[in-house]
């Protein structure tokens, strides 16, 4: 069960958050069930400095360890990348202060299937034995790094074939096991909490021994080992057993507000994809 969808979005990008609430409705996604927090915007702030000094006020010290300015081949800290671990650092409060399950999307992300078979899947999760800390709901990343030891397992057509049967002959007595596995594999920051698992990501950014650009890369660096003890310790972490098996994607190409991509760089022109939109402010 899913009491709550809290979804990232910026004030100025009024697009993002419109379309958002379209695309939910093609996934019976129940309005009463969604909540936008507004972040702190990255443009408004002078350096990354400032924000990691804001940051510290408002109780997170380890936002100074993402604003020293990296600049690699392909991806560099601005103050938009900066605010965003913030942001993130404040929703996963929010939720390990109260009561309730939570699903975290950035506001260019949206589910696949309905909300009601995401609810199931949650629902089987927090039955298990393992205490349900976190559901990864996709595996994003170039596939050579992500856990992909099951391919070749099947051949294509066969593994197809039972994939296609179970699904549309309903013979998947639990779709929690059929799709997911223990652990945390990729990148992506597309979560369901319980107010547990929230604390346990706050606990795990608070006691980080090295450096990491964003918070993408914190989670496949960091966060993926301490998964390993959280489970070895009886806790439930899961994400998609399968790569190809997406319960979020972008739902369309839309400018980057964090800039993740230097000037120059041969990923430069796919990190400032948009499409125009004319909408104003939101109310």
């Amino acid at each position: 069960m899913i009491d709550k969808i809290l979804v990232l979005s910026l004030r100025r990008c009024s697009e993002r958050h419109y379309t958002w609430l379209g695309a939910s409705k093609m996934r019976n996604i129940p309005i009463e069930c969604v909540e936008f927090v507004e972040g702190h915007d990255g443009s408004l702030y002078e350096s990354m400095e400032d924000v990691a000094d804001f940051a510290k006020a408002d109780g997170f010290d380890f936002v100074e360890e993402y604003a020293v300015g990296t600049t690699t081949e392909y991806v560099q800290q601005t103050t938009a990348s900066v605010s965003q671990i913030w942001n993130f650092a404040r929703i996963f409060r929010h939720i390990a202060n109260g009561e309730k399950v939570c699903m975290v999307l950035a506001d260019d992300k949206m589910i696949t299937v309905s909300f009601n078979i995401i609810s199931l899947i949650v629902q089987e999760l927090r039955i298990q034995d393992a205490e349900f800390l976190a559901f990864q709901l996709l595996q994003r990343g170039d596939i050579n790094e992500l856990d992909c030891e099951d391919k070749g397992k099947y051949d294509i057509a066969e593994y197809s074939g039972h994939v296609f049967d179970a699904i549309f002959k309903k013979e998947i007595p639990s779709y929690a096991d059929f799709f997911l596995k223990l652990g945390l594999c990729g990148y992506d920051e597309s979560f369901v909490l319980s107010p547990e698992g929230a604390s346990w990501i706050l606990d795990c950014l608070n006691t980080a021994d090295d450096f990491y650009i964003f918070f993408d890369h914190f989670i496949h660096n960091r966060l993926t080992k301490d998964t390993v003890v959280a489970i070895e310790n009886g806790k439930g972490v899961y994400c998609p057993k399968e790569y190809g098996y997406t319960f979020v994607e972008t739902i369309m190409p839309m400018k980057t507000t964090t800039h993740w991509a230097p000037e120059g760089t041969h990923h430069y022109e796919e990190s400032i994809k948009t499409t125009d939109v004319p909408w104003g402010d939101i109310p």
